[in-house]
């Protein structure tokens, strides 16, 4: 039986090519786009469910790693304004803004050592400087911790429990005048105000005030006059 030899010429070079193709799937695994797709529908979780766990960390995932896979928290947002440092105030600052404090507004000296005691530590809890933690309770209360007004609101800054229910879960009213519980609960609120305002102090103010257009030029006067107070200071070596 007579071969046509071009015939046989393609039959060879077809199955050459079949061959070649094997080894490099086989190799390079990559270059098959239905099984790559395949493999990653297998292993992804289904539209409207999930695999994670309920604290929001991925299966498998060491604690370490997970941290970076949580929501970013209030305060990093916060942290990154450069208008509001979030240190400490020294003990020379502090002990200057309780005397200011204690002289202007007519309160006494260890009362006032307490409040800026409580938004030094509140305000770099929450990335927030202390001194326009401050501002804000001169302006809300004068510096009064029993302070209340009409509209339901209490304490220093004058916080409404009405609003933030799920930030005062298992806290009475009453503890709520004091002024570590009240800057704390305070605080969170401004820094929460911030995150969703993206990072814009004015429009957070204006929120936290109820929409008192004005409130941010008022808060920024005594927030000036606070720093006026911190910063005449001499640093400690």
């Amino acid at each position: 039986m007579r071969v046509d030899r071009d015939h046989v010429t393609l039959i060879v070079g077809a199955l050459l090519s079949l061959a070649l193709m094997g080894a490099f799937e086989r190799i390079a695994p990559w270059a098959q786009p239905d099984r790559v797709h395949a493999e990653d529908a297998a292993s992804a979780p289904s539209q409207g469910t999930s695999n994670a766990p309920a604290d929001g960390t991925k299966p498998g995932v060491s604690d370490a790693a997970a941290q970076t896979l949580r929501p970013t928290p209030v305060s990093a947002v916060a942290s990154s304004i450069p208008a509001l440092p979030a240190r400490a105030l020294r003990p020379s600052e502090a002990d200057a803004l309780s005397a200011h404090i204690a002289a202007k507004w007519r309160i006494g000296l260890p009362e006032a050592k307490r409040i800026v005691r409580a938004a030094s530590t509140q305000g770099q809890q929450q990335r927030l400087s202390p001194t326009l933690v401050l501002a804000i309770v001169a302006k809300e209360s004068s510096f009064q911790h029993d302070a209340r007004s009409r509209y339901g609101a209490h304490g220093l800054m004058q916080v409404v429990p009405r609003h933030h229910p799920e930030k005062l879960e298992g806290i009475g009213r009453a503890a709520l005048m004091a002024p570590e519980v009240n800057i704390t609960i305070g605080t969170r609120v401004l820094a929460e105000y911030l995150e969703n305002g993206n990072g814009r102090l004015d429009a957070a103010l204006v929120k936290y005030s109820g929409n008192a257009k004005a409130y941010p030029a008022k808060v920024r006067q005594l927030w000036r006059e606070f720093e006026g107070v911190r910063k005449s200071v001499r640093v400690e070596l």
